[in-house]
């Protein structure tokens, strides 16, 4: 039978497809094919569809008067299942004309790929956390999450997402700074951020951990969500505990002076404050005469009356004993007057017992600040006004005149009675109890160890605290926690991203010496001289400050050694406060061993990106891998090579014999990589591409081109025989001293000239 015109048969035998006519019949015989069909491993006589989808092609073929497009899973010569793609249309009533690709490779991958996320899948679900992958050049933000209904992961793209960052109904206004930040500064490692989030518009807003890394792609952060409302909820309280005077229910001392500066800060020049000082008068011998219980509710009975006088705005805190601070900004004259005369009569009406007739009452000292004033002067102007109203007489306030009074002021500067010891050793031993309740409470060590170093920040008024891990088996010095007072505008910060360099080995012994000597000491400039240059760098930069270094090491190879850090060089140090901070430093040990307890889960991530596919290191993790070596040659006297390998051709070598078989010719590049390199040298595979480095040292007049050519002929002895393409490495090398420029020998090993047209692997040495 003649379906087509002579000059349509040259057509269509030309095609580079395969393309046949077929009857309607159930036995869909064919009756023409092409020489491409002639030479797949296709049947030759009918059109093979098995049973699964045999419906779906007779419902297609039936109506295909114009040209349908049908996916059916087929057999070949040799009996195995093979998946076509078919366009196929009408001739007439009993015959078909199509075009049929075998898609089964496809389908395989496919396949492959479905079965991975299934895994990722059943991951997902037992995490309960939402994942999501950022583009920063689409600015296009993709969330990962579970079906509650069937149980399978969705996504939803947020278009615009940092674009309309600002007007934005699933973050929290206030969060959004720190996501801003990416902005201009995109994250090199890890970045945590705490922010108030919801999923969709009918949940309310809770509090997420957000961990977000770079990704392999360019412009490219992948990250999760985890829920963490209700710890958040216990820091809070915790927070307040630890900032809340337990018997008086006010600020504490530290809390309250901090809140005070804080406003003062953001105080305008046209604008003024009122500073108060109150202290209860006569009130020793109201604790000798009724007892310290008794004294005890009078404080917090005078503190609860003056709370009910101010506004919500106002700051008031326990100074300690009997005092308290007031802060007031922003008031008009007479209603300051009408506040200090409403907590005057508010004392004076206290009774605890209705048949006590002794009166209660108090002395306020007051000062007006104008526009940007400091914390310390005003104390010093109402501690002095305190002092007058003692002096005139008592129950009253007076207003700073000038004049400063220091010989007899009653607060702060004046002279300790045996009643004010005791109540120091007191709040310092408040400052271990309440750190032993944080530690008690809190949900994981990474919580305990944040809210430990705020806590004693804030109450030996310190600037910084730095929380080291010396690794004294790899020379590693990395910094996991910071706390700052003061960072970039906002307070109280605790930050847990990872910094680390590499030392000579004698830097971490001197320390681990010093701290068996002495658990706790302050720096000074005689303790650096044993030290090597790069280490007496570190200390010199930092001789403007006071540091404070304490350890609670035994004869541990890996100890943490806290430094606490002060700005005020003049400040001295009390023995009580060195106590304190050891006594931090033994709880928060406890906790850092016990925060580097790593998860399985967590090891597995951490494969991940410190790991190739191939099995060589990352880039990031390769590059921090560099500086150990770098840091053992200086040690050794020893030089530094960087071999930068390139598969010549290999676009070439994947068309021809497969991507497949690409892949598995770097692989075992990678393996030789590993099993042939020296004792000291680190393997990088560039994600993506065909392109290795190494990293090594070496001695002093080793022939290194000659070295690696042998090294690149052996492998291609055992790669195997591609006779179309053969197997071509070549390589780039650049060698520089310890302290040189890394990148610099990375780039030139880079751009080193290849030998693009090589018929065998070569090696072209870099001039330094």
């Amino acid at each position: 039978m003649t379906y087509f015109l002579k000059e349509d048969y040259e057509i269509y035998d030309s095609l580079p497809c395969s393309a046949v006519v077929f009857s309607v019949d159930d036995n869909y015989k064919i009756y023409y094919t092409n020489d491409t069909y002639n030479n797949e491993n296709f049947n030759q006589d009918n059109i093979i569809v098995e049973e699964e989808c045999r419906k779906l092609f007779d419902d297609t073929i039936r109506s295909a008067d114009t040209p349908k497009r049908l996916y059916f899973k087929s057999k070949n010569l040799s009996g195995d299942s093979i998946y076509i793609c078919m366009f196929a249309v009408k001739l007439d009533d009993k015959h078909i004309f199509a075009l049929l690709f075998d898609d089964s490779e496809n389908k395989k991958k496919f396949m492959e790929l479905e079965n991975q996320c299934s895994k990722y899948i059943i991951a997902l679900s037992a995490t309960n956390e939402y994942f999501f992958e950022y583009d920063s050049q689409k600015d296009t933000n993709t969330i990962f999450y579970m079906s509650s209904i069937d149980n399978e992961m969705l996504e939803r793209p947020v278009q615009n997402f940092m674009k309309n960052l600002d007007n934005n109904t699933y973050m929290f206004q206030e969060d959004t700074i720190l996501l801003k930040s990416l902005k201009g500064s995109p994250v090199k490692g890890e970045l945590t951020i705490d922010a108030r989030m919801r999923m969709n518009d009918s949940e309310p807003f809770e509090w997420y951990r957000l961990v977000l890394k770079p990704s392999e792609k360019t412009n490219t952060y992948i990250g999760c969500a985890r829920n963490i409302n209700e710890t958040k909820k216990k820091e809070e309280q915790l927070k307040l505990k630890a900032h809340i005077d337990p018997l008086s229910k006010v600020l504490n001392r530290e809390t309250a002076i901090e809140k005070i500066r804080e406003r003062l800060k953001t105080q305008k020049m046209n604008e003024e404050c009122a500073f108060i000082v109150l202290d209860i008068d006569n009130f020793k011998n109201i604790n000798d005469t009724f007892g310290h219980l008794y004294g005890d509710a009078v404080i917090a009975m005078v503190a609860g009356s003056i709370k009910s006088t101010l506004d919500r705005e106002d700051i008031i805190g326990r100074f300690g004993g009997d005092e308290f601070l007031v802060y007031i900004d922003n008031t008009k004259p007479e209603k300051l007057e009408r506040k200090l005369e409403n907590i005057r009569l508010a004392i004076l009406k206290m009774r605890i017992d209705k048949n006590d007739e002794k009166d209660i009452s108090c002395s306020m000292g007051v000062t007006l600040g104008h526009g940007r004033v400091k914390y310390e002067d005003l104390f010093r102007q109402a501690d002095s006004a305190l002092y007058m109203a003692k002096t005139n007489g008592k129950n009253r306030f007076e207003y700073f005149n000038g004049e400063f009074i220091d010989k007899n002021a009653l607060t702060y500067t004046g002279i300790m009675t045996e009643e004010d010891e005791s109540e120091e050793v007191s709040e310092n031993h408040d400052i271990i109890m309440v750190a032993l309740e944080i530690a008690s409470k809190s949900t994981d060590s990474d919580n305990a160890i944040s809210n430990l170093m705020r806590h004693i920040g804030v109450a030996v008024n310190l600037d910084c605290i730095q929380i080291m891990k010396y690794d004294m088996i790899n020379d590693k010095v990395e910094i996991e926690f910071q706390w700052w007072k003061e960072h970039d505008g906002d307070y109280n910060v605790v930050f847990t991203d990872k910094k680390s360099g590499y030392y000579e080995h004698n830097d971490l012994v001197l320390f681990k010496k010093r701290f068996q000597k002495d658990n706790i000491f302050k720096y000074t400039p005689a303790f650096k001289e044993e030290f090597t240059q790069k280490y007496r760098n570190i200390f010199e930069a930092a001789e403007h400050v006071q540091m404070i270094y304490s350890s609670n090491t035994e004869n541990e190879d890996v100890y943490y050694v806290v430094c606490y850090q002060c700005w005020d060089k003049q400040r001295i140090w009390e023995k009580n406060e060195f106590d304190d901070m050891f006594e931090i430093t033994k709880i928060l040990s406890m906790f850092m061993k016990s925060s580097h307890i790593i998860t399985e889960r967590e090891k597995f991530l951490q494969n991940k990106v410190d790991n190739d596919d191939y099995g060589v290191f990352t880039l990031s993790k390769f590059e921090e891998e560099v500086g150990r070596i770098t840091r053992n040659a200086h040690v050794t006297n020893k030089k530094i090579g960087f071999v930068y390998f390139n598969f010549n051709r290999f676009y070439e070598f994947n068309r021809i014999y497969g991507r497949e078989e690409g892949d598995r010719v770097l692989k075992q590049f990678a393996k030789f990589l590993l099993v042939s390199s020296e004792e000291v040298c680190v393997n990088c595979h560039l994600n993506g591409t065909d392109k290795f480095i190494s990293c090594f040292m070496f001695e002093e007049g080793v022939d290194l081109e000659t070295k690696i050519q042998q090294k690149l002929e052996a492998f291609s002895d055992t790669v195997g025989n591609y006779k179309e393409c053969p197997v071509v490495i070549t390589a780039g090398v650049a060698t520089i001293n310890p302290g040189e420029n890394v990148t610099e020998a990375l780039d030139l090993a880079n751009h080193t000239l290849k030998g693009a047209n090589a018929e065998k692997s070569i090696c072209i040495m870099a001039k330094e």
